[in-house]
């Protein structure tokens, strides 16, 4: 029994089995089939009765093996650019640039840079309506100015910040843990020093009242300068600067904002 599936050391290498198969008489040959060593049975060997028109026949071309390759007939050649797909090389999206994240400090220099665009604005001539309605103004104006420079700088306002009251804008802080207390402190001055910015909210407890102002220079004794809103200046209420000792009696602490 002859083994088909390897090719025999027939006339050009070519398997008999195979030729007869190429060259068999019955109708709808599927045309030459090829060996296992990729070449066709030779059209002078043998009559190739499907090749003649006149008998009817479908030839619906050659069948190539796994190699693809012709023997010494006329076979036309497969290139192998056409076989290859070409696979385009993805290169990955391009993620957008991404903004830069703004550091405590850059936003702490905004924030005194916009206060003190402020400085003169009076009850008297009705400026100071632009931050409040109210004849109690010093939280409502901090409130306007911290928020201001947030939009400015694209970030959003922290949730909950913001109000008429001192005292609430204080327990805002000290629920999120941005409150720093000056209250029973040994070393004010020290403290003061090391941990406060300019930028930081200062809050004051004066005559069971509160005040706020917006710290805009801490020297190195601990004194430090803020920029506060209706506060009492020859007999007018206006925006105006302040200089604090460390050890100020009034003195509750200071609220950092968030970045």
């Amino acid at each position: 029994m002859l083994d088909l599936c390897s090719p025999m050391g027939y006339d050009n290498n070519i398997n008999p089995l195979v030729n007869w198969y190429n060259n068999r008489f019955f109708q709808y040959s599927i045309g030459p089939v090829y060996n296992f060593k990729g070449r066709k049975s030779s059209n002078t060997d043998y009559r190739f009765f499907w090749q003649q028109p006149s008998y009817g026949w479908n030839f619906l071309g050659p069948v190539y093996n796994f190699t693809g390759t012709g023997g010494s007939a006329s076979v036309s050649t497969v290139s192998k650019a056409s076989d290859t797909k070409t696979v385009k090389e993805s290169k990955p999206d391009s993620k957008p640039e991404e903004k830069p994240k703004l550091s405590t400090k850059e936003f702490n220099t905004a924030l005194v840079s916009n206060v003190e665009k402020y400085l003169g604005c009076i009850e008297g001539d009705k400026t100071y309506e632009k931050f409040s309605s109210s004849p109690e103004w010093c939280a409502d104006f901090v409130s306007y100015v911290v928020k201001e420079t947030y939009k400015e700088k694209g970030l959003p306002i922290p949730e909950g910040f913001g109000s008429h009251r001192v005292e609430e804008i204080k327990q805002w802080s000290i629920k999120n843990n941005n409150f720093l207390s000056t209250v029973g402190k040994e070393n004010k001055a020290q403290f003061i020093a090391q941990n406060i910015k300019p930028g930081n909210l200062m809050i004051l407890r004066e005559n069971d009242a509160s005040h706020i102002g917006i710290v805009t220079k801490v020297n190195k004794d601990g004194s430090f300068e803020t920029i506060e809103g209706n506060v009492s200046y020859n007999g007018v209420d206006s925006v105006v600067r302040e200089r604090y000792g460390a050890n100020y009696a009034d003195l509750s602490g200071f609220v950092r904002l968030p970045v």
